[in-house]
């Protein structure tokens, strides 16, 4: 009996052993959660597209930057939104590109370009993955979830968004997500 008794334990063993060597062979990359809403602040963001609650967006708040013949583009970096793992990153984004300056009508195309971009770092290098112009914009007075997903190295992940204007127009994002 006794030898039954150690024969099942050193298969339950066994058996233990090789679900753990298993369980460490799934791919089960944590990526970075990130969540910004920039109705209560915008802490850390850098650029010239800056907060405001001037005017309506998506939300009570926005990022904004006004583009004319005098300011051609505008950008805007995230803080570190954490660190990925190297696996897929999912980016979901509101917008909104409207006239001046009740911000309520879609800017006619072609109102110019932006690019959603990664870097390791607040300065870069930046990888482009996505590019918002009039062949993928809707014209309108609301705003517009976009989203792209996108594969960074693992380490440090900074997103930045780069505008650049044909005619007058301002850009807004107003809300993001990191999944």
């Amino acid at each position: 009996m006794n030898s039954i008794f150690k024969t099942t334990k050193k298969l339950m063993q066994l058996v233990a052993m090789l679900a753990l060597v298993f369980a460490g062979s799934i791919d089960m990359q944590a990526q970075v959660s990130f969540s910004q809403n920039f109705n209560s602040n915008a802490t850390g963001w850098t650029g010239n597209i800056t907060r405001t609650t001037a005017t309506s967006a998506c939300g009570s708040a926005s990022m904004r930057r006004n583009m004319y013949s005098g300011a051609t583009t505008g950008n805007m970096v995230s803080p570190l939104m954490g660190t990925t793992t190297g696996g897929n990153i999912q980016l979901s984004y509101d917008y909104k590109v409207a006239d001046w300056s009740a911000n309520t009508v879609g800017t006619a195309n072609p109102w110019g370009y932006f690019n959603v971009q990664y870097g390791p770092s607040a300065t870069g290098p930046w990888t482009t993955v996505q590019t918002i112009d009039q062949t993928n914009h809707v014209v309108s007075g609301t705003c517009t979830t976009a989203t792209v997903t996108f594969t960074p190295p693992a380490g440090a992940l900074y997103v930045k968004w780069d505008a650049f204007w044909s005619q007058g127009t301002i850009t807004s994002i107003s809300t993001m997500f990191l999944q």
